[in-house]
């Protein structure tokens, strides 16, 4: 069986075993974003601006705001009206299951079956992860993108079309979770060492991304 298929295989178990249970009500976090930045009336509460429900704890209710989970949400909200916690959570459980069969693919074929499938396994059963893949939150989207973008960039060849595919996905990660920026100096430091004169070409993405 190739890599590939692997991973195809990890994400959707990966997928299925998070979505159990999906019904439940939602945690602080989750709610917090779902009555603030989802089941809103206005883009413009999307994009942190004054929301329907105001708290005291402003500071707090703005950080739950991972504005590309809560945009498709939105969309998905404006779409069917439904207040079902099961339907927001399908998003970041697919989000985590392409992460996962991403990572499985890469280190199956890298490592061979034994290396794969024991690293995959222990990324899918992190408690952490499972944790927040299984709510109405960003990290999920985040690692995706990131780990995509990390692909391109480990190409031995990069031409114009990956580095404008680089700069999305990059520029996506961090729509997800702010935390995305970090990733973009390990690889800026990564192509300062490893790849010397690719630094001047990813130059715009990187600015790109950041702007975001």
């Amino acid at each position: 069986m190739s890599s590939t298929r692997y991973g195809v295989i990890a994400g959707c178990l990966t997928t299925a075993v998070y979505l159990v249970g999906s019904g439940r009500a939602f945690s602080l976090d989750s709610a917090i974003t779902y009555a603030n930045f989802v089941a809103t009336p206005s883009l413009k509460e999307v994009f942190g601006g004054r929301t329907a429900i105001e708290h005291s704890m402003r500071s707090q209710t703005g950080i739950n705001d991972h504005v590309l989970v809560s945009l498709l949400s939105h969309f998905i909200w404006l779409a069917t009206g439904s207040h079902s916690e099961w339907l927001y959570r399908v998003l970041p459980a697919v989000a985590a299951g392409i992460a996962v069969g991403l990572v499985c693919a890469f280190l199956v074929r890298r490592f061979g079956l034994l290396a794969g499938l024991t690293a995959t396994v222990f990324m899918a059963a992190d408690p952490l992860w499972v944790l927040n893949s299984r709510e109405l939150r960003g990290y999920s989207l985040m690692v995706t993108f990131v780990l995509l973008a990390t692909g391109l960039l480990l190409r031995r060849e990069v031409n114009r079309r990956h580095v404008i595919a680089y700069g999305a996905l990059m520029a996506l990660a961090i729509a997800s979770h702010l935390m995305a920026g970090i990733v973009i100096l390990i690889h800026l430091t990564y192509v300062a060492v490893v790849h010397r004169r690719r630094v001047l070409t990813l130059l715009p993405a990187w600015a790109g991304a950041t702007a975001v």
